[in-house]
């Protein structure tokens, strides 16, 4: 695995596990999003699932990593009474998803303009996956909780 890779890896990762958490929040409509402890629980479980998947495998570090949210989600969390796997695994669901069909949008522009730069790409399909996020947030049911 060459630098690029890894910087792709932690790109996408961090954009999925960042998106995860705001959506969660979304999903339980907790209006007390930290958005430091969420940036800093995201960027640790990026750096988990970067070691875990080059020392093994990458279902066991997408498991892994999972779980890792839901300990961090407890920590950052006020109320600690409320179940928090449903959600979490609903705003997983979500995020991959959206990167999915952001990567799906994305080949059209690099098809045009002939761009096989995996960094760039990647950003590109972070900007995607903020933008259907976004509309998908402006949605009414969404909007005032699934």
């Amino acid at each position: 695995m060459d630098n690029t890779d890894i910087i792709t890896l932690l790109i996408k990762n961090l954009s999925i596990n960042f998106f995860s958490y705001l959506i969660f929040f979304k999903i339980t409509n907790d209006k007390n999003i930290k958005y430091i402890k969420t940036f800093i629980a995201s960027l640790t479980i990026t750096i988990m699932y970067l070691v875990i998947k080059i020392y093994t495998d990458q279902v066991l570090a997408i498991i892994i990593s999972y779980f890792s949210q839901i300990l961090l989600l407890k920590i950052i969390i006020e109320n600690k009474e409320r179940g928090i796997f449903v959600p979490n695994l609903i705003a997983n669901a979500i995020s991959y998803i959206s990167f999915g069909i952001a990567m799906a949008i994305e080949i059209i522009p690099i098809l045009i303009f002939n761009n096989y730069n995996n960094i760039t790409n990647v950003i590109f399909i972070v900007l995607i996956q903020f933008l259907i996020l976004w509309f998908c947030s402006k949605i009414k049911r969404f909007k005032n909780r699934i």
